[in-house]
């Protein structure tokens, strides 16, 4: 596992380096294999049967609220329908907004996924905050939170997978519910 663990770094690092070099070169010659995602590179692994490869199993829920002036966040990890841990704080530091908790709660779950050295999949109700994390969003407010969040899913990578689902918010989810 750690020599594929370091193939796929070398290959991100490659597909990176190309799509900085030469970015139409990269759209023709990594069509199917890598795609572009803001700044970066998502290369498009696959499992030996040419699927793509599965959602880690292990889940982290999170969330984010703000009201009154005061903003938290949460996160529950869940394996096999079974909380494994769960955690909480408060923004305590720069604006106290909805969309900076969500942003911790996301930076969280995927600093919990490296410090356990374990696979997992964010499982989100906010878009901004998983759009802005992936890169997939151009940064207009939140400069600070948003580079924060991005810099652990880079330090993530090549560690764990972090797989990303979303979930509908207020919709029932247990875990969604318990991480809110």
């Amino acid at each position: 596992h750690q020599v594929v663990g370091r193939a796929r770094v070398l290959v991100q690092m490659v597909a990176q380096m190309r799509r900085q070099t030469n970015p139409t070169a990269f759209g023709v010659e990594w069509a199917g294999v890598a795609e572009a995602v803001g700044t970066g590179v998502r290369v498009l692994w696959e499992s030996g049967n040419g699927a793509r490869d599965p959602l880690p199993e292990v889940e982290v829920y999170t969330d984010g609220s703000a009201a009154l002036g005061k903003a938290g966040w949460g996160m529950v990890v869940v394996k096999d329908g079974v909380e494994m841990e769960a955690m909480s704080g408060p923004i305590e530091v720069g604006e106290r907004t909805n969309d900076v908790a969500e942003l911790m709660g996301v930076q969280r779950a995927v600093e919990w996924a490296v410090a356990h050295e374990t696979s997992v999949t964010v499982r989100y109700d906010s878009q901004y905050a998983a759009d802005h994390a992936q890169g997939r969003s151009r940064v207009r407010r939140n400069k600070r939170e948003v580079a924060a969040v991005q810099r652990a899913v880079r330090a993530a990578k090549g560690v764990v997978k972090i797989g990303w689902k979303h979930v509908k918010g207020h919709s029932g989810d247990r875990w969604n519910d318990r991480a809110d």
